[in-house]
């Protein structure tokens, strides 16, 4: 089987070196990577995984491919493989999860779909949200023999789950109620992911106590928006890996994510929790989230997830009772984890993938 990916192998997508690594470790396959910058990446990248040196390649969309089966995840990437795929004469899957230029009601984003699943090559689409799969349905741009259903995403569970650093709780082990955001920025004041609204609960929550920390992760800083008001009690760690998190959640009482669908262009969404939303949930720290398009079909709001509005007086609402109930807090949290492993466990999510690889590879 071969992989094509035009980001791996940057260790800044987690869900990719997870799910890629798997198949590098139970199946017969090689990844070209069309990543600009694949030199500098693909040493970093071994420098964690150096046993996968001699499967990692650079795409040459001139070189003839010799495989039985293609995979490649987003949209925008198996549209633009598909005149390889079908001068290879190359059966393939995709994964259509949300972004990668997929977009709700969006005339060249449906034709795209339609010309690869009329493709004679097309042999199954793997879908991860519910919207999603009613969508395609709804549009007649895919047979519903032809999508496999995984709900969730591929994330490093397992590697969180073998790191054993106590989590830090507010009220118990800690004085300061640590609330982050992990997000990439995709556009000004991040407002698609929420990052303003983020800052602005942050400065009622300031004004309210003085024990309230804010930490953010990813491509904002400081002169994105005016943070001068939150002075020392915000910190800013700028883009992170993997190995950079486990620690860092282990400080957090709360993952705040109220992104906000088809702001960032019309059509697009995020999917249901976030990846960063799933990774602090596995880590022990509680999820307070918006579900704008009612994607949530396996969590319980007030057990396990907090599902928040998007507007700021309603998500400090949701967060002061916490703080003044820090066990309540902690249930959450800990529930959360424990959910948050059955979804993004590798039964759930990896072992089906793999028995649909093995399928098509005979």
């Amino acid at each position: 089987m071969l992989i094509y990916d035009d980001y791996f192998p940057n260790v800044l997508s987690a869900f990719r070196v997870a799910e890629f690594n798997y198949y590098l470790a139970n199946l017969n396959c090689d990844i070209v990577s069309a990543q600009p910058n694949f030199d500098t990446l693909k040493e970093e990248y071994l420098s964690f995984y150096p046993q996968n040196r001699d499967r990692l390649k650079r795409f040459v969309a001139e070189t003839a491919l010799n495989y039985r089966l293609l995979y490649v995840v987003f949209l925008k990437n198996a549209f633009k493989l598909l005149p390889i795929i079908e001068r290879e004469e190359i059966p393939f899957i995709f994964t259509l999860y949300p972004g990668g230029e997929f977009l709700f009601y969006d005339i060249i984003s449906d034709s795209r779909v339609l010309r690869l699943t009329n493709s004679k090559f097309f042999k199954r689409m793997i879908v991860t949200q519910k919207i999603t799969y009613n969508y395609l349905l709804r549009n007649g741009l895919c047979p519903p023999e032809k999508i496999e259903y995984i709900y969730g995403a591929v994330i490093p569970a397992e590697l969180y789950n073998r790191f054993s650093i106590p989590h830090r709780y507010y009220g118990q082990d800690k004085a300061t109620f640590d609330i982050c955001f992990v997000a990439m920025k995709y556009m000004a004041e991040g407002r698609d992911k929420g990052y303003d609204v983020f800052l602005e609960v942050a400065k009622v929550l300031a004004r309210l106590s003085p024990l309230f920390r804010f930490h953010v992760v990813g491509g904002f800083g400081a002169q994105d928006i005016d943070v001068t008001s939150l002075a020392d009690r915000i910190t800013f760690y700028g883009h992170q890996p993997t190995s950079f998190f486990p620690e860092f959640y282990a400080g957090m009482d709360i993952t705040l994510s109220p992104n906000i669908p088809f702001v960032l262009m019309p059509g697009t969404f995020d999917g249901f929790p976030t990846g960063a939303c799933s990774e602090a949930a596995l880590c022990g720290v509680a999820v307070f989230c918006t579900d704008l398009l009612n994607e949530n079909e396996e969590f319980t709001p007030g057990e396990d997830i907090c599902i928040i509005p998007g507007e700021v007086e309603g998500i400090v609402g949701k967060i002061i009772p916490y703080f003044n109930e820090p066990s309540a807090l902690h249930r959450l949290a800990k529930a959360g984890q424990r959910r948050f492993r059955e979804i993004y466990g590798t039964q759930r999510q990896l072992v089906p993938r793999l028995k649909l690889f093995k399928k098509y590879l005979g």
